[in-house]
């Protein structure tokens, strides 16, 4: 039988083998093969070692071929997500590229699609909302000149600070220490109505009317009424003033200078009776009725 055996010479090793060798001829020998290790080991350690090299090649083609294709896999995620993002923070400009992968693409296209509509329902929306609000300022603009309208309306029969009272649900009835009263008709108008057309009289009486309204704000009066050819004003309320006398006189003067001069729609010379008195008096919108 063969034995193997191994050692060392010169700190390198040594594989030894003696194998017996018999044949017919009687020849009984012994063979001895000693071979160093470094023989055949160098080739299989080089194989080992283009083994490793070329698994690390390997191993970094198939990294790299897998970050390629991880990539080209993620990146329509990564857009949708992306635009996602931005939509939620109110950006809707959004688009998805096409992808060779099948089902990313149709995720894409659904994606622009509703990202479409989205967008159309918002730009809608806002349409609606510009036209509600131009309707809104256009009714708000409305009512304010209604308003406007309403006050100027009350203030033609109230002094404001009156209707201030009335509106803030306030009794508007008040005593004054002095105030001064003025009464003004005009002479022989009963006998005048009867020759002249009703609507030839109500005109004479707007435009005399008309002038002794405009001297009532020049002198910051208060017109109280007005009963066929009567005009009543009073100086010294709602406001108290102590110049409320001169103020009815200088009135009255100029309401006389007024009907000797200017022509009016009468189509007659017309005098005024004027009284004038000044006194306490108790002051305030009576009932609940015009």
């Amino acid at each position: 039988a063969a034995d193997q055996l191994e050692f060392k010479l010169d700190n390198q090793r040594y594989f030894l083998k003696v194998s017996p060798l018999r044949d017919e001829y009687g020849l009984n020998w012994l063979i001895v093969v000693v071979v160093p290790e470094a023989d055949f080991m160098a080739q299989i350690n080089a194989n080992t070692r283009n083994t490793i090299v070329l698994c690390l090649v390997a191993l970094v083609v198939a990294l790299g071929f897998g970050f390629i294709t991880t990539r080209w896999l993620t990146y329509p995620i990564r857009q949708i997500t992306q635009a996602s993002q931005e939509m939620a923070n109110g950006d809707l400009n959004q688009y998805i590229e096409p992808s060779r992968i099948i089902e990313l693409d149709k995720l894409g296209n659904s994606f622009n699609r509703m990202t479409a509509q989205l967008k159309e329902s918002v730009e809608a929306l806002r349409i609606a909302n510009e036209e509600l609000e131009n309707r809104v300022e256009q009714r708000t603009g409305e009512l304010r000149q209604e308003k406007e309208r309403s006050e100027q309306l009350l203030l033609n029969i109230l002094p404001s600070e009156i209707a201030d009272r009335l509106k803030r649900s306030e009794s508007p009835t008040e005593h004054f220490e002095a105030v001064t009263i003025l009464f003004a008709d005009i002479v022989g108008f009963t006998r005048l109505s009867a020759q002249l057309e009703p609507m030839q009289l109500v005109a004479g009486l707007n435009q005399i009317f008309s002038a002794f309204d405009h001297l009532t704000e020049k002198y910051g009066l208060e017109k109280i009424k007005t009963i066929g050819d009567a005009y009543m004003v009073v100086g010294g309320l709602p406001i108290a003033r102590p110049d409320h006398a001169t103020a009815i006189a200088d009135m009255a003067l100029e309401m006389q200078a007024y009907m000797e001069t200017m022509p009016n729609d009468l189509g007659k010379s017309l005098q005024i009776r004027i009284g004038i008195n000044t006194g306490p008096v108790i002051a305030g919108v009576i009932g609940i009725k015009k």
